[in-house]
């Protein structure tokens, strides 16, 4: 064989390996607002049993959330699994509720807290108790504003009503309720004790 291409062939070989064994540096700066590749949607950390809680300027406590699995993602939300709120208001108001899933959206006007999958709540004061279920359940403004924009079902000692969203502001204590063409308000009154 020629020398001058075993040479050739022995530097090729050599130039491969050194390729194979020292990979090329990348000396860019990372870029913190560059895309990783990773979706959004992978969580970047997962939580087993824990408990959230929100607090107002004066440090007041607003909201506990626990859950027995919590996800937290790149762009600040929060998934909660199986979670169960208490919104402490004032003047003695408290909402307790549960659902199947829920998320907290880092929001610059407020966090949004946003409860789905078959929501049960129970609304306290010092004037008694309201339960109502629902499908969607927004939390926003502090704590101070809720909103039902699916059908929604309240019930109370002798009260019975069923519309198509509830808007509640607990700075006006102001309960709204909105129908549809499809789904009116509608109240049943059982004037002599409980509804059956």
């Amino acid at each position: 064989m020629n020398v001058r291409i075993t040479w050739v062939l022995v530097a090729a070989l050599a130039v491969s390996l050194g390729i194979l064994i020292f990979p090329a540096r990348d000396d860019t700066p990372l870029d913190p607002g560059a895309s990783t590749g990773v979706p959004d949607e992978a969580p970047r950390l997962s939580i087993m049993i824990t408990s959230v809680r929100a607090f107002g300027q004066d440090g007041a406590p607003i909201w506990t959330l626990q859950s027995p699995e919590i996800a937290y993602h790149r762009d600040g939300r929060v998934d909660f699994k199986e979670p169960q709120l208490l919104l402490l208001g004032e003047s003695g108001f408290e909402l307790e509720a549960q659902a199947g899933d829920g998320v907290l959206t880092p929001k610059p006007s407020g966090d949004r807290i946003e409860l789905t999958s078959q929501v049960d709540a129970q609304m306290h004061n010092q004037r008694g108790k309201l339960e109502f279920s629902t499908q969607r359940l927004a939390i926003t403004n502090e704590g101070k504003r809720i909103v039902a924009p699916l059908s929604i079902l309240l019930t109370s000692a002798s009260v019975h009503t069923s519309a198509a969203s509830l808007l509640l502001s607990l700075e006006d204590q102001v309960l709204s309720l909105g129908s549809n063409p499809e789904e009116r308000v509608v109240t049943h009154l059982a004037p002599g004790g409980p509804l059956p």
